[in-house]
């Protein structure tokens, strides 16, 4: 389970294979910045150290043709980091490089 479910999703939606933009690391406080007016679509969760993780996310970012999928950072035992960090793709149609590159001017994520 990955990216590719996200892809799976688009496709089913929009009947087009999307256009990705893979970007850098966000934290967990940028990511719920970015995501704030984002309808959540599906996640992937599980229950560790005593808490529901959502590992796995896709939000519709705009209802034209854009989602954003993020996914948690793992060490490489597969526990979690200390502080939450995640990949995050957007996943856009052809049509919608513009809104993908205004997206970005104005979420830059934290380094």
């Amino acid at each position: 389970m990955s990216l590719e479910v996200a892809k799976e999703f688009f496709l089913e939606n929009f009947k087009s294979q999307p256009c990705i933009t893979e970007l850098s690391t966000f934290d967990e406080d940028s990511l719920n910045k970015f995501i704030s007016k984002s309808h959540l679509i599906w996640y992937y969760s599980n229950f560790e150290s005593g808490k529901l993780e959502y590992s796995k996310r896709i939000f519709e970012y705009d209802s034209s043709g854009v989602y954003v999928y993020s996914e948690i950072v793992r060490n490489e035992d597969g526990s979690v980091k200390e502080f939450n960090e995640y990949k995050v793709f957007i996943l856009s149609l052809i049509t919608k490089k513009q809104v993908v590159e205004y997206v970005l001017k104005i979420n830059k994520p934290k380094k």
